[in-house]
């Protein structure tokens, strides 16, 4: 009976082996070594439509708001983004130093934002919060660096000087 018992008590206590799924390769698994085409794919369509929307304003509503966005944000600069689009949308597509990539990313966009910063210094120094106005002259953001220009270069322009800025952000790009 004590040895019943102790059988008894170690099965209790004994780990039960989990119901075993199937063996299912995970969604992720599968796409990820798509998703990077499927970047570089979307990201040269972005810029062919930027070209319609921002260089030949013929891309519809859609292109409209493109070309509001970028202008938004870029300011005089969005007529490159269809440039650099293309240029890192093939980056992707082509899988060009995969080792590399991220550095160069993170790199681009510390210039773009230093440069961005030098522009909006040298087109009025227009506040984040100057608004999209194309038709002020050096004072909207569309005229300038755009809202990363300005966000770069407006609050170290406040702290430092608009000299200190420029240097700032030329050390940036």
């Amino acid at each position: 009976k004590k040895e019943a018992l102790a059988d008894l008590n170690a099965a209790l206590k004994s780990p039960q082996p989990a119901p075993t799924k199937p063996n299912r390769t995970p969604t992720r698994q599968i796409l990820s070594p798509h998703a990077r085409d499927a970047g570089g794919i979307g990201l040269v369509v972005l810029a062919l439509l930027a070209i319609l929307g921002v260089w030949l304003e013929a891309a519809g509503p859609v292109g409209q708001g493109l070309s509001w966005l970028l202008h938004t944000a870029l300011g005089v600069a969005a007529v490159l983004f269809p440039i650099v689009g293309i240029y890192w949308g093939f980056v992707l597509l082509r899988d060009i130093a995969p080792e590399d990539r991220v550095r160069m990313f993170i790199g681009f966009t510390v210039m773009t934002i230093g440069l961005l910063g030098l522009l909006s210094l040298a087109r009025g120094n227009p506040s984040p919060f100057a608004g999209y106005d194309a038709t002020k002259k050096l004072h909207g953001l569309a005229e300038a660096g755009g809202l990363v220009g300005a966000l770069a270069a407006y609050p170290l322009s406040r702290v430092i000087s608009a000299v200190g800025a420029g240097i700032v952000c030329a050390g940036f790009a």
